[in-house]
């Protein structure tokens, strides 16, 4: 029987994978267009703590080194992104939330669902703006939730 590869290791490898491909064309990003396309005029990030740029109460938010609300130790991919295609950082607009969960959870007071509720009602009728770049990452808290030891690599 073949060995699968350690869990930590497959996480490690879809991390890079994912933070490589969506950083990918920043190098041919020029001012605030992607590749010669259009410009965006804004930036839209649903989802859970990989996005979240602070949005949790300062009750639940983590101490140092944590940075400014983040789960991280400094700014975040999406921030990245969002200097990087120029887009002006008043046009940043972030929903997402640790701990955030993709399916309504009984128990989850934050969801995917509930943060595009919520932008619904900012939208007050009007129409979303098309130029604008949206952003959704949710998932891994869903991932880790179903596995009973995600470090149990029978189960992979």
């Amino acid at each position: 029987m073949k060995k699968l590869p350690a869990p930590r290791l497959l996480v490690k490898i879809a991390l890079t994978l994912a933070l490589t491909l969506s950083l990918s064309g920043l190098s041919e990003a020029k001012g605030n267009r992607w590749r010669g396309g259009a410009e965006f005029t804004g930036l839209y990030a649903f989802g859970d703590s990989l996005p979240d740029t602070g949005n949790l109460p300062p009750e639940l938010q983590l101490p140092a080194p944590y940075f400014d609300g983040r789960r991280s130790n400094g700014i975040l991919w999406v921030e990245y992104l969002g200097l990087g295609l120029g887009i002006p950082k008043s046009e940043w607009n972030n929903a997402a939330f640790g701990g955030a969960t993709a399916p309504d959870v009984q128990d989850s007071p934050i969801t995917l669902q509930r943060q595009l509720d919520w932008f619904q009602t900012q939208l007050a009728g009007n129409q979303a703006d098309e130029d604008a770049l949206y952003i959704v990452w949710a998932g891994s808290n869903d991932f880790l939730a179903y596995l009973p030891n995600p470090f149990n690599s029978e189960i992979l």
